[in-house]
């Protein structure tokens, strides 16, 4: 199996980080069309060779961010039951850029359109921070800028709300039911797809962040470097050790990060 395609095995599989209310999560593998382990392995032995090109393995030494998204992109073209209908929809209002829209997509039961955004996330859980013990301000992502907190909140708050949006709509209309047509663009459903791994501290216990995906990914730290060597300077650690190692090894799976991720 080559590396591409074992990262799209995972993709297929990986739960989402955390839920937000009033959002639908990642398209499973039911709306997909690979519910079946047979349909779905079939599946990806029919995309075996595709995967396996030169494009992807440049794809794989990107920044993950943009691999991630392109492995989505390929998956929602692809799969049996749904088809990309539009990507990176920019939204201008006076040559001024007010958004971007990762993905449209529709399935073949259902043609009103989807709102889907993207994104793979790391963090590792502090046992001492700001708010309760179960806060998602405790979980802090490899920049120590980015949070669990702030993320979910920029996701539901201006991400997936942005479709909604006057020019969002107006931008929308062009390209998905033209004005000779007669259509009527439906109300787009928003929904994100948000894997990754959430990394517990080994020295304390710490429970979920609230909101946490039953089936989410966690790993412990000290499978990735000794905590001590953290210990001294934290954010400098995280960033460049096991920052950097996460985002080569994770997309792979489970068995690439040897055993590294398990699902509760």
């Amino acid at each position: 199996m080559t590396p591409a395609l074992r990262d799209m095995a995972w993709l297929l599989q990986a739960p989402d980080l955390i839920a937000l209310p009033g959002y639908a999560g990642r398209p499973d593998c039911g709306a997909l069309g690979v519910a079946e382990p047979a349909v779905q392995a079939a599946w990806l032995g029919r995309h075996a060779a595709r995967l396996a090109g030169s494009r992807w393995a440049e794809l794989r030494c990107a920044r993950m961010g943009y691999y991630h998204e392109r492995l989505w992109r390929y998956l929602l073209n692809h799969a049996p039951n749904t088809r990309l209908l539009a990507r990176n929809v920019r939204v201008f209002q006076r040559r001024q850029t007010l958004g971007e829209m990762d993905m449209i997509y529709r399935t073949c039961s259902d043609p009103a359109p989807v709102h889907l955004e993207v994104a793979i996330k790391f963090y590792l859980g502090v046992p001492e921070g700001p708010g309760t013990v179960a806060s998602p301000n405790r979980w802090i992502g490899p920049s120590g800028i980015d949070s669990l907190a702030r993320k979910s909140a920029h996701m539901a708050r201006r991400q997936l709300a942005f479709s909604a949006s006057a020019a969002a709509r107006r931008t929308l209309r062009h390209w998905l039911a033209p004005r000779d047509s007669g259509e009527v663009l439906p109300p787009l459903r928003p929904q994100f797809a948000m894997p990754g791994v959430l990394f517990y501290p080994w020295h304390a216990r710490l429970p979920a962040p609230a909101g946490a995906c039953r089936q989410r990914a966690r790993a412990p730290l000290r499978a990735l470097v000794p905590y001590p060597r953290l210990a001294g300077a934290a954010g400098i650690a995280w960033r460049q050790r096991a920052g950097r190692m996460v985002t080569q090894t994770l997309l792979a799976g489970p068995a690439a990060a040897g055993g590294l991720c398990s699902a509760e």
